[in-house]
């Protein structure tokens, strides 16, 4: 929990100035409190509890927590009370940034909340801009000189054996020989240490170095995203040292998730423009990943553009007959991924026989063709793409009627079984990774049974939370679907989009403007399984043969599978009952009956 307080503020007590400010010391956020030396004054300090002197910044210290400044606002408040003093002042000396306020969140050790904030009346601060300043040098009586430039302290100090050892102690710290002088990082832990070895910069200055260092530390960021999960909200994260909750707070329908460190805000346009206006104006860094409708436009090359590009792959000699036979495919509305792979396999049957030839071929030339192709040592599949690319260019570009396409010979069918894993295996291999973006992948194509290219086509408005259901569109012969949306998916999503925040397609590449590599996807499930200890090949594929079986397993309906998974004809959802042992467990095999097991094992021990 947080609570805000400026980072310095001067009161008055018995004529004294008090000034109460934050600093890093001992590797956590104190409250200091200065002032001259005043023997009243610091009897009613020694009253609170908690204090303590730090020489080292020759000022009393407490736990930087709301409980114990309230104490020492309710202590000054008491004492004029009985009229020791009348009056409160304050006068900022210090800010990050021209005109504004400056503040932060500090940690509580109590359980406090955002809304507990104290705070004096904003009337009585006032700001000076310190952005364009240098932190005032107080130099040291050992003659020695910390400058704090680019990111870096450069330090020149008289050789000694002591300093020497603890400026090597600090990280991120080397010698230059060039400029004799020792160079460390600037953070604030070595701010820290550095004052106290040296006690070199007074309290002012040392406050404007720790902003400073802070500005780039813990850097002022707004993060703005949506989530499936509040289809009318979108959601909001304030981080870094300046964070300014006092804006939230007021506004209206706002609502604060604490295990997230995040608001959900109505999704409304005006809204949404005064919110990023505001932060602007204080200086943060907006990043904005709410989309409306329209917002968001897919750069896609042309059909002319792709055929153009496809074309070029295949020389000179070849593209008049190939512009034939891509042009009836575009107008056929194949798909892309279609129009490649036959053009693809076509484009070699040209070149074999020559363009001038192929009007004069028979369905005995492309036979012996195709057994050239089958001594290659070709796959089936590839076979029948081959087959297929030849048959589209008789029977749909040159409509040749003399062609007889049925004696085409096709390779016999082979009837091979889908690779599967066990349930245990996937189990393993959903627990191997520690990536969320790869384990959410994971998740989403074993729950769904969806198909790879179709996972990366999913963008967020395709995802129904209250339904339960991911629309897939434009799956395998261009037909959508509605496949389930399972709850521990759901419970992944959850972590996944306030993690990573897509902005419009689920899976994003590192630009964040195009879809995950389907290459990239393909490494992260061998990966898993190789983690899982799998040795056989495992693919995004196969976790979709998984599904089918595990649904099949547990007694669903082969007809809800099949459209599930999208396919056109029951065949093709069938093969899965070949491979499924949610029957073939109940069936005991005739052996079983005759009690070998036993007499092997009394012979064994003979």
């Amino acid at each position: 929990m947080q609570f805000i307080i400026y980072f310095v503020m001067q009161l008055t007590l018995f004529d004294q100035k008090i000034t109460l400010s934050k600093i890093f010391h001992h590797g956590q956020n104190q409250l200091a409190m200065s002032f001259d030396y005043h023997l009243q004054l610091v009897e009613l300090i020694k009253t609170l509890p908690d204090r303590k002197y730090s020489k080292t910044y020759n000022c009393w210290l407490l736990p930087y927590t709301k409980e114990h400044y309230q104490k020492v606002l309710d202590l000054i408040n008491e004492t004029n009370n009985v009229g020791l003093a009348n009056k409160t002042q304050t006068a900022g000396t210090i800010d990050a940034a021209p005109s504004k306020d400056v503040h932060t969140g500090i940690s509580s050790s109590h359980d406090m909340t955002e809304e507990s904030s104290v705070l004096p009346p904003k009337s009585e601060l006032e700001a000076a801009d310190i952005r364009e300043t240098k932190p005032e040098i107080r130099k040291h009586s050992t003659k020695t000189s910390i400058v704090l430039n680019g990111g870096n302290f450069f330090i020149k100090t008289p050789y000694n054996p002591n300093d020497a050892n603890f400026l090597r102690s600090l990280d991120k710290t080397y010698w230059n020989t060039k400029y004799q002088n020792w160079v460390v990082k600037a953070t604030s832990q070595n701010l820290d240490k550095l004052q106290q070895r040296f006690s070199y910069w007074n309290q002012e200055s040392y406050l404007q170095c720790y902003t400073l260092i802070m500005e780039v530390e813990d850097p002022y960021v707004v993060e703005l995203f949506s989530s499936p999960e509040f289809p009318k909200h979108f959601l909001l994260r304030v981080k870094g040292s300046q964070a300014d909750f006092e804006f939230l707070k007021a506004l209206p329908q706002r609502d604060y998730q604490a295990d997230f460190k995040r608001w959900l805000i109505p999704k409304e346009q005006t809204l949404l423009d005064r919110i990023v206006e505001h932060y602007e104006a204080d200086g943060a860094r907006i990043i904005n990943k709410v989309l409306h409708k329209g917002d968001f436009v897919i750069e896609s090359k042309s059909p002319e553009e792709r055929k153009q590009f496809l074309l070029a792959k295949f020389g000179t000699s070849l593209k008049s007959t190939l512009t034939i036979y891509v042009n009836a495919m575009i107008r056929m509305r194949y798909s892309w991924n279609t129009i490649k792979s036959y053009t693809g396999s076509f484009a070699p049957f040209v070149q074999h026989f020559g363009e001038d030839n192929l009007n004069l071929l028979t369905t005995s030339h492309v036979n012996d063709y195709m057994a050239t192709i089958a001594c290659k040592d070709a796959s089936e599949a590839l076979l029948h793409t081959h087959i297929n690319a030849i048959k589209f260019y008789y029977a749909k570009v040159i409509f040749r009627s003399d062609f007889k396409l049925e004696e085409i010979q096709r390779p016999k069918q082979s009837h091979t079984l889908p690779k599967l894993l066990t349930i245990q295996e996937v189990d393993r291999m959903l627990r191997s990774l520690d990536n969320l973006k790869h384990i959410t992948m994971l998740y989403a194509l074993y729950s769904s049974g969806i198909r790879l290219q179709e996972l990366l086509n999913i963008t967020i408005n395709d995802i129904f939370w209250e339904r339960n259901q991911i629309l897939v569109r434009g799956g395998k012969g261009k037909k959508d679907r509605m496949v389930m949306l399972s709850q521990v998916l759901k419970e992944v999503f959850v972590y996944y989009f306030d993690s990573y925040q897509p902005k419009y397609y689920l899976f994003e590449g590192q630009d964040g403007e195009h879809q995950y590599s389907p290459r990239s996807v393909q490494q992260v499930v061998k990966h898993a399984a190789k983690k899982a200890g799998i040795t056989r090949t495992v693919t995004p594929h196969v976790l979709r043969h998984c599904f089918a079986t595990h649904l099949l397993d547990n007694g669903t309906d082969v007809r809800y599978i099949q459209e599930l998974l999208g396919h056109k004809d029951i065949k093709t959802t069938l093969i899965y009952t070949h491979v499924t042992n949610a029957k073939l467990e109940t069936i005991k095999s005739p052996i079983d009956q005759l009690n070998l097991g036993n007499k092997f094992q009394k012979n064994a021990n003979v």
